[in-house]
């Protein structure tokens, strides 16, 4: 089996993609609050 070595590139780009959904799901809540 081949190991996955997480790299801080790969950490730094999950980081963004995350935050990403996480300002779209908050941005249609807000936007159902308002």
């Amino acid at each position: 089996m081949v190991k996955y070595r997480i790299t801080p590139l790969a950490l730094l780009s999950l980081g963004i993609f995350y935050t990403v959904i996480l300002v779209k799901i908050l941005s249609r809540l807000f936007g159902i609050l308002n």
